[in-house]
């Protein structure tokens, strides 16, 4: 895609915009992946998926882990490293502070 952040303000809250305006364009691309990611990883975690719009659901940028709070529920949301090139995130419901571990079958 030629306008990753094009894309990403059109999934974004307005709080998620603003971050994703002010990185280095060296950090969009990753950053987009693990925004989009995240944001999809709650959406079907709830069952309902892009009926649901992403901007609605604050998720925060970047990798690592998070606590969201939507549909009076409480969501752990994890980047997960698969690869160098390669973004995935997983939503579980309630918070955890355990690791996400994640087995590679390769």
């Amino acid at each position: 895609m030629s306008d990753l952040l094009g894309v990403a303000l059109q999934i974004a809250t307005p709080r998620e915009a603003k971050l994703m305006k002010q990185l280095p364009t060296s950090q969009v691309h990753s950053t987009f992946f693990d925004l989009w990611t995240r944001k999809e990883a709650v959406l079907k975690a709830l069952g309902r998926g892009f009926s649901i719009d992403p901007r609605e659901v604050e998720v925060g940028i970047g990798p690592g882990r998070s606590y969201i709070n939507f549909d009076e529920r409480i969501w752990t949301v994890e980047s997960l490293a698969i690869s160098s090139t390669v973004r995935a995130a997983a939503a579980v419901e309630g918070k955890f502070d355990t690791p996400l571990v994640v087995t590679s079958f390769e």
